[in-house]
């Protein structure tokens, strides 16, 4: 038995037998090989030579400057541009009729000159024209008698004046006193001229409130009084009541509310830069999901399939080119903020990431998600006046 297998080892045509499988194998993982190299090649040059170009959605946007201001709070009332000094004009007599007038309204007159001659004459006496004389020098305001009607020593013949002295009247309801004082500043609006504004000061409040209209009585000092404004016209104020310095004012149009919460859009020069500061509603969510413990640990399964959906994704795959249908200044990038106050479409941004010279989306946000690019059509600086 030793002996026929010593000679079975030693026998060369025993020993060719045993060799031919190993050559067919080696053969075989050539040829193998020599496939999988041909069709990575042809893959890699069918990838080459078929490129994808995608169009990307550029959003057009108008942005504002964010700065520091102060906001102020007011509230609105009417009043009466009333002049200075102005004194009614009555007769001497008992009962009379008025005669004429010897001035015009708008003439200034001196103190003690004619302004008029009332005939005291009854039926059967006669009487020589008793003069109208002006108690102070001004201008005439009024003149509100017609020439030949019966007066008594109570008619209001004339208003004298200085009319370039003018002040205003004006009546504050009673559960706004708590946001009155002396000095506070007034902006003055007359309607006949919309485009002017006129500063003033409030320079008296009424000691007591009147039991009827529940409203005190103001006077409102005029600092520089221009040509158009005249005595008796209807002017609105604005009296100012609280003063925000130095805060973050942002327009309110700017603000978007998403399930609850306040935020704002700033642009980023870089994606990358607003991916990390941005806020992402969904990352956020999936981050919270993967969060949750897991009942029972699943171990990974093998898929030969899915393993030749991602090697044909990685190899065959056309490659994607984007083409930007627009310019791109940047990518809007979401913050959350908190709001305070606000007044006239402004609003104040008490809480959030948002910074001075922060350049905010202001119109065409409404479709935005965090990292989407835009396209600035309008830019404008946020200045006080806004």
């Amino acid at each position: 038995m030793k002996t026929d297998h010593y000679n079975s080892i030693t026998d060369p045509k025993s020993f060719r037998k045993r060799k031919k499988p190993v050559k067919l194998i080696v053969i075989l993982a050539i040829i193998v090989l020599i496939l999988i190299l041909s069709i990575v090649g042809i893959a890699r040059w069918i990838s080459n030579n078929r490129t994808q170009e995608v169009e990307v959605r550029v959003y057009s946007v108008a942005s504002q400057v964010v700065l520091r201001q102060d906001l102020v709070d007011y509230f609105k009332i009417n009043g009466d541009v009333i002049a200075s000094n102005l004194v009614n004009v009555f007769p001497d007599v008992v009962l009379g009729r008025l005669s004429s007038y010897t001035v015009k309204v708008g003439q200034y007159v001196n103190k003690n000159q004619i302004i008029g001659y009332i005939d005291p004459s009854q039926p059967g006496v006669y009487f020589a024209p008793n003069p109208i004389r002006s108690p102070i020098s001004g201008t005439i305001a009024s003149l509100p008698v017609d020439i030949g009607a019966r007066v008594v020593s109570s008619s209001v013949l004339a208003q004298i004046g200085n009319l370039n002295s003018l002040h205003i009247e004006a009546f504050v309801p009673e559960r706004l006193l708590s946001r009155l004082q002396l000095g506070t500043n007034v902006n003055i609006i007359m309607p006949s001229y919309p485009e002017l504004r006129v500063a003033g000061t409030v320079s008296e409040i009424a000691p007591a409130v009147d039991v009827n209209s529940r409203t005190v009585m103001i006077r409102v000092s005029i600092k520089d009084i221009p040509p158009q404004m005249r005595s008796g016209m209807f002017v609105e104020l604005n009296i100012e009541s609280n003063t925000y310095e130095n805060v973050i004012v942002v327009p309110e149009r700017a603000v978007i509310t998403r399930g609850g919460r306040h935020y704002l859009f700033i642009i980023s020069n870089t994606e990358a830069e607003a991916k990390t500061r941005g806020f992402d509603p969904m990352q956020t969510k999936k981050t919270a999901t993967s969060n949750v413990p897991s009942l029972k640990k699943q171990k990974p399964k093998f898929n030969l399939k899915n393993m030749l959906t991602n090697f044909k994704n990685m190899i065959i795959n056309p490659e994607i080119i984007y083409k930007d249908s627009a310019p791109i200044s940047g990518w809007a990038t979401l913050l959350p903020v908190e709001l305070g106050f606000r007044i006239d479409g402004q609003v104040i941004v008490t809480g959030g990431e948002l910074a001075e010279h922060d350049h905010i989306i202001v119109s065409g946000q409404s479709e935005l998600n965090n990292a989407s690019p835009v396209n600035i059509i309008t830019q404008n600086e946020m200045t006080k006046e806004d």
